[in-house]
């Protein structure tokens, strides 16, 4: 028998919401539509819910974008929990590449195919679905969810907002809990108490254009940049106690042409992303890198071009950094979600703060004494019902990847765990 779950995941995996960032008005009425598609289900247990929409923010994005929220109340709850989710997807990729349809929604082996079944609408149905349950054997249920339709790229009208929209209402929220991927293999091994935050910026090298073959004719932008680059990967940013750590990344270049093999370029720029605990802030790293430019490791102060070094220009897009957040272990969500994922799967999950940022880092802005959590399907589609791996793991069929899927099993298991929680929380 298909389970409602399944159900549910199969109608979202078949709307094609792709985010849209063209103004698409095709694309953008297509997410509409998702998410009027689980207000509709929620209502159908008790649920009531309101549609937000917000625009503006981003140079790219001046086109009213959706975000629903829905709340179950029942009885006379002491607490407030809110789930949050999302129902925007990443693009295919090269959709030659999928064995099925990436909009299909098909079941085959024991998953469940398609672009967001992992990531994450798998999770979303599965809440939706345990909340129905909930509100079946439940007699105190307060509990919320933010859906929202910008998560994958920009962020700027999405959870923020919505969250920004409640606090001015006054509307109190206890706790979060967050329903993206959270455990690399196996469903309900990990837990996130946290995320690291996220600071992109540039590194700008001027030079002066000229022949390759004639060394008085150019300055080389190039290879500034490249030792400029060495002297920030080669510092560890890592302090005591930090799991995972700060860490420096140079993830994209830009210089020259390929089509131009003699010609040095007048500039040559690199994209740096660093990932970072609450031990930095966006302005104590920004200044640590131009201390690291401007006073080099003793290594290479006799450098011939370490005077250009301390002349490059260190771009910072402090308005855009994501901040990192953590919730103590001692909480009343942790206890209730360590407790029922223990009985999932006999021994309490281990609690990190790995992994890329999602709009859990949004809530110490409105909320700054809320709890937050993250708990959802594993990252990597997860594992044969026999705890083998499926054919092309790691290379295929996790959360952004071609031939994304997520085990049947587990989400019917996720469901049950999502209901565990939320009884719990309620009624410990």
């Amino acid at each position: 028998m298909t389970s409602e779950t399944l159900r549910l995941a199969q109608k979202l995996i078949r709307m094609d919401t792709t985010t849209v960032i063209d103004g698409n008005k095709a694309g953008l009425l297509v997410v509409e539509d998702c998410l009027y598609e689980l207000a509709s289900h929620a209502e159908r247990s008790g649920a009531t819910w309101s549609m937000m929409r917000f625009q503006g923010g981003h140079e790219k994005w001046p086109y009213p974008v959706s975000n629903v929220v829905v709340t179950w109340k029942k009885g006379n709850p002491k607490q407030h929990l809110c789930y949050m989710g999302h129902v925007d997807v990443v693009p295919v990729g090269e959709k030659s590449q999928w064995n099925t349809d990436p909009f299909g929604a098909e079941v085959k082996d024991g998953f469940l195919y398609g672009r967001g079944a992992t990531d994450m609408k798998g999770s979303v149905a599965a809440f939706f679905a345990a909340m129905t349950e909930v509100m079946k054997t439940q007699d105190h249920v307060h509990v919320s969810a933010i859906i929202t339709g910008d998560e994958e790229w920009a962020a700027v009208n999405g959870t923020a907002k919505v969250l920004a929209e409640l606090k001015d209402k006054r509307i109190p929220i206890d706790a979060f809990l967050v329903g993206e991927p959270s455990s690399p293999n196996a469903l309900g091994t990990h837990v996130k108490s946290g995320r690291r935050g996220s600071l992109v910026g540039r590194l700008v090298s001027e030079g002066t254009q000229g022949h390759a073959a004639y060394a008085g004719t150019f300055k080389n932008p190039n290879a500034v940049l490249l030792l400029a680059a060495e002297i920030l990967n080669g510092h560890d940013f890592s302090m005591e106690g930090e799991s995972p750590s700060t860490n420096f990344e140079i993830v994209a270049l830009n210089s020259g042409s390929f089509d131009a093999s003699a010609v040095i370029p007048a500039k040559a720029e690199a994209l740096w992303n660093i990932r970072f605990t609450q031990n930095w802030s966006p302005n104590t790293l920004v200044e640590k890198l131009r201390d690291l430019l401007t006073y080099p490791p003793e290594a290479y102060k006799n450098h011939p071009l370490i005077e250009d070094v301390k002349k490059l220009r260190l771009v910072a897009n402090l308005h855009s950094a994501s901040l990192p957040y953590k919730t103590p272990n001692e909480c009343d969500l942790y206890c209730v979600v360590t407790f029922a994922l223990e009985r999932l799967q006999n021994k309490e999950p281990t609690i990190d703060m790995d992994g890329g940022t999602t709009d859990g880092r949004f809530v110490q802005r409105f909320y700054p004494e809320a709890e937050v959590l993250e708990f959802g399907p594993p990252e990597r589609g997860g594992l044969n019902d026999d705890g083998s791996e499926p054919e092309g793991y790691m290379q295929e069929g996790g959360m952004h990847q071609v031939n994304e899927r997520i085990s049947v099993k587990d989400l019917d298991e996720l469901t049950k765990a999502y209901a565990r929680i939320v009884s719990l929380y309620h009624n410990p």
